[in-house]
Order: structure tokens, then C-alpha cells, then sequence
């Protein structure tokens, strides 16, 4: 008979195990586990939990003022040689502030890519980075979160802020097509930065059962997502192929019975995933989830703007192919447009980061740590091809119709500045 451990069995009393019912039966038949277990509970309520107490505004410098006197002479130059953490959250929070005049930009430099050769390209490749470097930035904060010295509030100040700069491109996309636009997201991001100065009770409830609805529910959307994604992949291809693959996936995810599972899914998705990144970050940011807790996120803010967006057009009777989305001469061509770039690609990327960072992490227990690895890396791969050809094909760059796509492109833009010219 199989022997469970103290550390085992000290998850079981706060409730972290995989399996509650079955180390309850085991209790039953095995009278050395229940006496251990019993011992182990008596020990830990005697632990007494206190509250935390909140750190003071000069909590930092006051600990840096104490250390300094016992560094070797020589080591620092009087202050800690890193970003600050109120440096920090001012930073994170321009990358929101400032997205929409990153889209604004990639536009007029996909303009100017074509008018003015290799200056202009260098020009939109700096835009579009901007354009996708929120979630990044994001990360970034997150992972630096635990080395800077900061109050309550500006640890709130730094998790809020990357978390809207990691959730910019779908969410201002979602107000857009709302019809709030620019007001609506500058009254999101000052609601958001408000809430920053109201205190966070932890929450020390488990994830178990949140995650295995969570589970279940993306089996379905997980299916649902490669099929769709490698529709888009065709578009790379040609169009027409496009457009044939998707009215035949049509047939099975538009079937009355199947559509309502796909959206009760999502709706389950976003729900419990939204729940346990907040509990999850309430507990603290960790190095080696933050990749999957930022690209969760994003996934759930995704689906509610893309469905948002579909369920809107088709009330209109528009039909939602491709061309929607990325419009005749690609999303670069149109400053209406071209916010779904950052959009798309930054989806697609989220998407097999999340399902990359699973099998990270959930696997080892059933392969080994070199192959869940190393198929980690392998999904990552396949992310990013993926996101290389469905962002070719959003720009209008097509296999089978590459000249025709080329010139609508041109006639687009040529439009558009002459317009200008003309004002």
C-alpha cells in the first residue's frame, strides 16, 4: 500500500492536493496515514496567522538605509543600481497610455513604407514592435516586481498597470466596437489606476475545483482554436483556400447544438481563469507563471472582444471571413483597421503560450522534465510560425495572389495620402 508523505499530506490540510476524495479514503483503510495526517493538523493549528501588517511610503529607503552602512566599501554607489519601483509604476503605466498612439503610428509608417523605400520599412518595424511590446513590458514588471522595495499601493500600482498593458491591444478593440473609443479607454485606464489606492484582503481559497471547470472547458475552446488558427494559416496561401476551409469548418461550429457549448465554454473560460489570475496574484507574482497567468489573461479580454465583434457584424448582416477582418488591401491600409494587427498576433501568441506554459509545467509529473521541455519549445515553435504567416496575411501578403494584394495595397494608401494632402 502506498504511503503518502508529510508534504503530501500538509497539502491535503490546506487543501492544495489533486485529489481531496482520495486521500480521504485512504485515510480508511490506512490507520498510519490517519495518525500522521492527526498529528500534522495538531501541529499546524497551533500556527497562529497573522495579518500582514501594510509597509510604510519610505518602506524601501528605509531598508536600504540600514544595509548600507554594512555593504563593502567600494560594492554600490550609495543607492541600488536597479529601476526603482515607483520608477516602475509610472513606466508600466505609459505603455497603456500611449498604445493608441502606437497603433497611430504603425499606420502612418506602413504609409510611409511605401512611398519611401527602406527608411520607411525601418520605421514601421519600430512601430509595430511598440505596438506589441505592452504584454512583454508586462512581464517584465512582473518578474522585477519581487526585487524592488515597495508600499502596498505601489505594488498594486505595478501588477494593475501591467496587467491593462498587457490587455491593451483586445480591450481599446472592445471599446471601439462598443462605440466608446478613445474616452472610454482613457475613463478605463483612470478607473483601473483609481482603484490602485482601495487595500486587497488575500485570498487563501483553493483553485482545485476552478481549475478542473477550467480544464474541461478548454479541451473544447483548445480544439475549436487550432482548427480556426489553421484557417488563417490558409490564408497565407490564398484566399479562395481560405474561404473554402472556413465554410466547411462553418458546418460543425455554427451547428445549433455546438455553437452554444463553444460560447457556455468561453463564457467558463473567462470566469474561472479571470478568478484564479486574481487569486493567483494576490498570493504574489512567480517568476515561472507569470508567462501563463499574462497570456491567460489576454486570451479571456480576446475572446470577449472578438465575439463582441462577430455577434455586432452579424447582427448587421456582414458576413465575418476574412475580409472583415482584415479588409481589402490588409489591416496596414486603413487606420481602422490596423489595430487588429497587434490584436491578432498578439492573440495567436497568447494562445500557444498558454497551452506552451501547461505543458511546462503540468507534465513533468507525467513525463519527464527534458521532454515536457522540450515540447514546450515545440508548441512555442509551431506559435510562432503561425503567428509570422496569419500577420503576412492580415497585411495583405498572399502565396497564390501576391501581385493583385500588392497593388490594392498601394492604390489604399496612395488614397489615403492624397486625402491628407488634400486637407
Amino acid at each position: 500500500m502506498k504511503h503518502y508523505t508529510e508534504d503530501e499530506l500538509i497539502l491535503y490540510y490546506y487543501g492544495e492536493d489533486e485529489d481531496r476524495g482520495e486521500v480521504t479514503r485512504h485515510f480508511d483503510a490506512c490507520d498510519d496515514c490517519a495518525d500522521k495526517y492527526r498529528g500534522i493538523r495538531r501541529t499546524l493549528e497551533m500556527v497562529t496567522d497573522y495579518d500582514t501588517p501594510e509597509r510604510m511610503n519610505n518602506y524601501g529607503s528605509e531598508v536600504w538605509r540600514r544595509l548600507r552602512g554594512r555593504l563593502p566599501e567600494g560594492g554600490h554607489s550609495g543607492r541600488p543600481a536597479r529601476l526603482g519601483g515607483g520608477d516602475l509604476g509610472i513606466l508600466i503605466w505609459l505603455s497603456p497610455l500611449l498604445y493608441p498612439v502606437a497603433v497611430e503610428a504603425l499606420f502612418y509608417n506602413a504609409a510611409l513604407a511605401r512611398q519611401i523605400g527602406a527608411m520607411g520599412i525601418a520605421l514601421l518595424v519600430l512601430s509595430l514592435a511598440w505596438a506589441l511590446s505592452g504584454p512583454f513590458f508586462a512581464l517584465h514588471a512582473l518578474n522585477r516586481l519581487k526585487r524592488v522595495q515597495v508600499d502596498a499601493m505601489w505594488h498594486r500600482a505595478i501588477v494593475y498597470g501591467a496587467l491593462v498593458a498587457a490587455v491593451s491591444p483586445p480591450l481599446l478593440l472592445l471599446l471601439r466596437n462598443t462605440g466608446l473609443g478613445l474616452a472610454g479607454w482613457y475613463g478605463a485606464i483612470a478607473f483601473v489606476g483609481a482603484s490602485t489606492l482601495l487595500p486587497v484582503t488575500e485570498s487563501k481559497t483553493s483553485n482545485n475545483r476552478l481549475r478542473r471547470v477550467h480544464r474541461v472547458s478548454a479541451l473544447l475552446i483548445a480544439t475549436f482554436a487550432f482548427v480556426h488558427i489553421a484557417n488563417h494559416v490558409c490564408a497565407f496561401i490564398n484566399l479562395p483556400l481560405h474561404t473554402t476551409v472556413l465554410n466547411e469548418v462553418r458546418l460543425a461550429y455554427r451547428y445549433r447544438m455546438i455553437e452554444p457549448l463553444l460560447i457556455l465554454a468561453v463564457a467558463m473560460q473567462v470566469t474561472t481563469g479571470g478568478i484564479m489570475v486574481w487569486r493567483s496574484l494576490q498570493r504574489g507574482t512567480q517568476k515561472s507563471r507569470n508567462p501563463q497567468i499574462l497570456s491567460g489573461l489576454y486570451l479571456g479580454v480576446f475572446f470577449i472582444a472578438h465575439l463582441t465583434a462577430v455577434f455586432i457584424a452579424r447582427t448587421a448582416g456582414v458576413e465575418t471571413n476574412f475580409m472583415w477582418a482584415a479588409g481589402i488591401g490588409g489591416v496596414l491600409a486603413d487606420p481602422h483597421t490596423v489595430y487588429l494587427l497587434p490584436y491578432y498576433v498578439l492573440g495567436v501568441l497568447a494562445f500557444f503560450a498558454h497551452i506552451g506554459c501547461l505543458v511546462r509545467w503540468n507534465f513533468v509529473d507525467r513525463l519527464s522534465r527534458v521532454t515536457a521541455q522540450r515540447l514546450s519549445y515545440t508548441v512555442f515553435a509551431i506559435g510562432g510560425l503561425a503567428v509570422l504567416t496569419i500577420g503576412f496575411a492580415l497585411c495583405g501578403m498572399h502565396i497564390g495572389m501576391r501581385a493583385r494584394m500588392h497593388q490594392a495595397f498601394l492604390q489604399a494608401t496612395n488614397s489615403w495620402l492624397y486625402q491628407q494632402i488634400k486637407r
